[in-house]
């Protein structure tokens, strides 16, 4: 009789909340299969089982679970669901989190949930920021609300003026958002430093990678690219500080870009780009880019970078100073594309485009000496981007 209990599924929350079931109260669970969707301040998850069998819910959506939360159980067959729940007092069923509901230990089917509406943490993110209540989910005739349906009814209904943010609590998402940064913080002695990188040659490079493969490829891509192909020459910006003071060197590059779609702050992973041609990296970043606006990003997205970058590309901004994930010891910032008036060697003027990538380190690991030279050989990569073409397929984290 296997329990069905919520994993810890990352290091920054605590509870989850359990959001759907994908079989119904009874039904006959396939080995292997999906169960239930859980969702963390960051990405929805869905629960597989690895042995199936008959299920009992214990726990009902929505409800917020600690991790190890037993929310229901697979019996070999019926008639073992139906002698276990006849001996089994209520009480002693599952070990939900405190306020979930749980069905009684003789009942066939679960209680109705309460409220008219399921609706998943980011969607009711969405409806604070544009002023929707419950009366406006009735047009979606959805059980489950999840962000994609309050785009979509926000896009039907055109522009929305967004609800006054005084006193709003924070979301899931920014709630981890602060510890994370907090940690980092307390934790991690970090120094920052800049460089300044000429963009022309890059960016037309890229305009002609663009028009041969049929969609946009830009400087993100070759950042990434160019920040994973460092990572033979400099492991330290991919290890991690263990303890006793030991340098945990990673087996390959796994770079972390950050995603704000409107709906919180996430840092998806792009695996093996330093193998990756660019179109390959433009199409990856494109699909997560998408789970996040549909709200359909996972765990194993956000997992594992050992690297990351910021893209802080509004065109007022020209500087930023990034903060280094925790478990990781850099993190690159990109901020926006400048031009300048230079003299050519005739002292004619001409134009000339560049943007600052700053690099924030943990000093306990590197020194500046260290920061500087990896810098330049990213910058250097960016440069003369045709050199970076060569390998496989990206690959991303799933």
């Amino acid at each position: 009789m296997p329990d069905i209990a919520i994993p810890k599924l990352n290091t920054i929350d605590t509870s989850y909340v359990l959001v759907e079931w994908l079989f119904a109260e009874g039904d006959e669970v396939p080995d292997d299969a999906a169960v239930a969707v859980v969702e963390t301040s960051k990405a929805a998850e869905e629960l597989v089982s690895d042995v199936g069998g008959i299920l009992h819910r214990l726990v009902e959506p929505p409800a917020d679970c600690p991790a190890g939360t037993v929310i229901g159980r697979l019996f070999a067959d019926r008639a073992q669901r139906s002698a276990a729940l006849r001996g089994e007092p209520a009480e002693a069923a599952a070990t939900p989190a405190a306020g979930a509901a749980t069905a009684p230990a003789d009942a066939e089917a679960p209680p109705a949930p309460s409220a008219q509406f399921i609706v998943t943490a980011p969607a009711r993110e969405l409806m604070a920021r544009h002023g929707l209540g419950e009366d406006d989910l009735r047009a979606l005739a959805k059980k489950i609300v999840r962000s994609a349906d309050i785009e979509d009814l926000l896009d039907r209904r055109g522009p929305a003026v967004p609800a006054d943010p005084a006193g709003r609590r924070l979301s899931r998402s920014q709630l981890a958002v602060a510890e994370a940064v907090t940690l980092a913080h307390r934790t991690i002695p970090a120094a920052y430093c800049v460089a300044k990188v000429e963009a022309d040659t890059a960016l037309a490079y890229l305009d002609g990678v663009s028009r041969a493969c049929g969609h946009t490829v830009g400087l993100p891509e070759l950042l990434v690219k160019s920040i994973a192909s460092a990572h033979g020459d400099f492991p330290l910006f991919f290890a991690r500080l263990g303890e006793d003071g030991v340098a945990v060197p990673a087996d390959a590059p796994r770079v972390g870009i950050t995603v704000d779609v409107g709906t919180g702050l996430s840092v998806p992973v792009i695996a093996d780009a330093d193998r990756a041609p660019l179109p390959s990296l433009a199409s990856a970043l494109a699909e997560l880019r998408g789970r996040a606006l549909r709200g359909r990003l996972r765990e194993a997205d956000l997992a594992r970078a050992n690297i990351s970058l910021a893209l802080n590309d509004d065109e007022s901004i020209v500087a930023a100073l990034p903060i280094i994930q925790p478990g990781q010891v850099g993190m690159l910032t990109f901020c926006s594309i400048q031009s300048e008036l230079r003299l050519d060697t005739r002292g004619a003027p001409f134009a000339a485009r560049f943007f600052h990538l700053g690099l924030a380190y943990d000093h306990r690991l590197l020194n500046g000496r260290e920061a500087a030279l990896f810098l330049r050989a990213v910058k250097a990569s960016v440069e003369a981007p045709a050199r970076l073409e060569s390998g496989g397929d990206a690959a991303v984290q799933s």
